[in-house]
């Protein structure tokens, strides 16, 4: 089967959402499937002056690959000056992988191939509701990462033309090395930009707890270099990947997650398979995978729940660590085979090709 990704634009640092993409694509070639990876260099919208020079800047490095990911040497990688439907290939299956890319994917298909939509968020935080919720009514099968997710597009009246196929996080990247026990006071958490991830209330919530336990350490990574906002007792690691992350989360006793919006958080779930404790605030995306039984759960945007639990958990070892356990039992069932194979008889049964 030929497969086609279309991608919104390059991405020169790791994104959870295109490393969704990337994995599929690569395990799915792994399979024996003839896979292209199609990226716009331009990207969507119209960018400032510095916008278009930084793009320009970039587009040697662009040619070249996507530094952070390493796909299968099969996988067909393609750099497009803008997304248009002349940009789409031919292939079996078309997998739009963003709203950005539903409408060029729909225009594309049939002719070019079945058309699929992989929607990992309702993705708000990048476009205006109505544009973004018009995608979803295309005629494209979509693909959801999560059930709330599938209720949305049930209630769109597209149930006939959804399918569920959870995240997976890859067990033999991420998985524990360092014993609860040893990990002392020290809390994890990751800093964004974006409102939705709720980055001020996790701050707040850390101020709150270290006031209670003093030697609470904490441990901020992302992509952006170090920020402005954070106490001079906070570490930040920049672009952590790969093995470097996995240390850093086994450095983590607690994992604090205070996004208000997830498709299906992946560091949450990353911290929970390398033996950390879950605090999160419970958005739809981290109830897809935690429950009371395998983490601490606060209202969102309450920074005072949050930082109640984190006192609680480092002021009692015992209790720390059989959460920690429960919740790095119950992230195993996540796996990248189950997930592909799921991914793989979609695309088959929709397109009708093996």
């Amino acid at each position: 089967m030929r497969v086609a990704f279309v991608l919104p634009s390059y991405e020169p640092r790791p994104n959870g959402g295109f490393k969704i993409a990337y994995e599929y694509a690569s395990r799915l070639a792994r399979k024996g499937h003839a896979v292209e990876v199609v990226h716009p260099w331009a990207g969507p919208g119209r960018p400032s002056l510095l916008g278009r020079l930084k793009r320009f800047r970039s587009y040697p490095r662009a040619r070249r690959g996507v530094p952070w990911f390493r796909f299968d040497p099969a996988v067909e990688y393609r750099l497009v000056r803008r997304l248009d439907p002349s940009a789409v290939p031919e292939a079996d299956a078309l997998v739009a992988t963003a709203w950005h890319t539903a409408g060029a994917v729909a225009a594309a298909a049939p002719k070019r191939g079945t058309g699929f939509y992989l929607i990992q968020n309702y993705e708000t935080f990048d476009g205006a509701p109505g544009d973004v919720l018009a995608t979803w009514r295309l005629p494209l099968h979509k693909i959801v990462i999560a059930r709330w997710l599938e209720r949305m597009s049930a209630e769109l009246g597209e149930a006939a033309r959804t399918s569920y196929v959870p995240n997976a996080i890859d067990h033999d990247e991420f998985f524990q090395t360092t014993p609860q026990r040893d990990r002392g006071h020290t809390v994890g958490m990751l800093w964004h930009h974006w409102e939705i991830k709720g980055t001020p209330i996790g701050l707040a919530a850390l101020e709150q707890a270290r006031e209670s336990v003093p030697s609470l350490e904490a441990v901020l990574f992302g992509t952006a270099r170090r920020p402005d906002d954070l106490p001079p007792w906070a570490t930040y690691v920049r672009n952590p990947r790969g093995e470097e992350l996995r240390r850093l989360y086994n450095r983590m006793a607690i994992f604090l997650h205070p996004s208000l919006q997830e498709g299906w958080g992946l560091p949450p779930a990353e911290a929970m398979a390398c033996g950390c404790a879950l605090v999160a605030a419970s958005n739809e995306g981290v109830l897809e995978y935690a429950d009371e039984e395998t983490a601490r759960l606060a209202p969102l945007e309450d920074a005072d729940a949050l930082a109640d639990h984190l006192v609680g958990l480092l002021g009692d070892d015992d209790r720390r660590e059989r959460l920690a356990e429960a919740g790095r039992v119950a992230i195993q069932e996540h796996t990248w085979d189950r997930a592909v194979g799921r991914f793989e008889r979609v695309l088959q049964d929709v397109s009708g090709k093996t």
